[in-house]
């Protein structure tokens, strides 16, 4: 998918990065997509906008293409 998220069998606590990360999976798991691409372009542009919380579209994806594809 767009970010797998890698959790170590030796630590229980998980990062809070992470822990966003599995939230915008999860929430996106159930979505329906004609086409998976838009479905993995959809994960991405939330967490960078999760990542950015106040910042405009260009700001939290950060270059012309990633913006030109939210």
């Amino acid at each position: 998918m767009y970010e797998r998220i890698i959790r170590s069998k030796s630590k229980g606590d998980v990062p809070e990065a992470t822990s966003m990360e599995a939230w915008v999976e999860q929430e996106i798991e159930a979505c329906r997509f004609p086409d998976e691409r838009l479905k993995n372009r959809l994960g991405r542009l939330v967490t960078a906008l999760s990542k950015r919380i106040g910042a405009t579209i260009p700001g939290a994806c950060q270059d012309w293409a990633a913006t030109k594809a939210a």
